[in-house]
């Protein structure tokens, strides 16, 4: 899998999945994520629990097409970095 070499590389990648989740009619699962990758938290820490949150709660409610679990997979993996029980 992929890692990120910075915040921002992340961040970006994220931007993409948003556009991919409206795309594939996640409307309110790609705002929440958007909202999340576009606000200001504490630490960088607390960005990633807070889009490994986001992550969980998506795949929990909705049935995600194989393409985006592997994006959601990818993000993942970089989260859990930093947040490996989630």
């Amino acid at each position: 899998m992929p890692k990120f070499c910075s915040p921002e590389d992340l961040s970006s990648y994220i931007s993409e999945t948003v556009r991919l989740l409206r795309d594939e009619r996640f409307k309110n699962s790609a705002n929440t994520f958007e909202k999340i990758n576009n606000s200001v938290f504490t630490s960088g820490s607390e960005w990633l629990g807070e889009i490994g949150h986001a992550i969980n709660s998506i795949q929990e409610a909705y049935s995600i097409p194989e393409n985006m679990k592997e994006i959601l997979e990818i993000i993942m993996y970089n989260v859990n970095d930093v947040w490996p029980e989630l």
